[in-house]
């Protein structure tokens, strides 16, 4: 389980504020802010819940944050998206396939009334001579 300072800082970068921005934020000054993500100090009761509000997350949630847990989920998403993304590009290239098969049979049928219209022509012409 990751200490408090270290969920602090992270959870505080994932929202993209400054130490400052948190610490004006929750009514603390910068040093104060500094000691807590140091693991000098840790937050009373009152400060610990204004930095979850401004944080916007719960005490459980703060409780269970464990960045181990947020990578395995990251991993098995990533995981499932790339078997997604596989699945799709296979049915993309599924789809082409078909194309091209539908673009070569017309191909083969102007091609063939090409050739019976060529027989026609010479069966006509050894008729006439």
């Amino acid at each position: 389980m990751m200490p408090y300072h270290q969920k602090l800082a992270l959870l505080r970068k994932l929202r993209l504020l400054t130490q400052l921005q948190l610490a004006q934020a929750s009514g603390v000054c910068l040093k104060t802010m500094q000691r807590y993500e140091n693991g000098i100090k840790l937050p009373d009761k009152i400060k610990h819940n204004k930095l979850l509000e401004v944080l916007e997350i719960s005490q459980q949630e703060f409780d269970f944050f464990d960045l181990a847990k947020i990578f395995e989920h990251i991993k098995a998403n990533t995981a499932a998206e790339v078997k997604n993304l596989q699945s799709d590009i296979e049915l993309l290239y599924i789809a082409k396939l078909e194309n091209e098969i539908v673009a070569l049979k017309e191909k083969n049928r102007e091609l063939e009334q090409v050739l019976n219209a060529h027989i026609a022509s010479q069966r006509t012409m050894n008729r006439d001579e």
